[in-house]
């Protein structure tokens, strides 16, 4: 079970935010997109980066997620 800072906002009483700049939605379509990828590299010849370059983008994108959902839940909390 993972840990999901939206649902704590929504335990704590605040605005559920579903922003970005990578969600779950983006997230799905990034790996989708670099698995297409990845099956058409060895055909091509080329370089298998497609699903190492595209997991690090997820990574990326999720910490600065979980940061600006986290401001967000902060925010909400001090400004009751």
């Amino acid at each position: 079970m993972g840990f999901d800072v939206r649902l704590l906002g929504g335990a704590l009483g605040v605005t559920q935010h579903f922003i970005g700049p990578i969600a779950k939605q983006h997230r799905m379509f990034t790996l989708t997109i670099a698995a297409l990828l990845s099956a058409v590299e060895p055909m091509l010849g080329t370089p298998l980066r497609a699903m190492p370059i595209s997991l690090a983008v997820i990574v990326v994108g999720s910490i600065v997620t979980v940061c600006r959902r986290t401001q967000r839940i902060v925010g909400e909390m001090e400004a009751r």
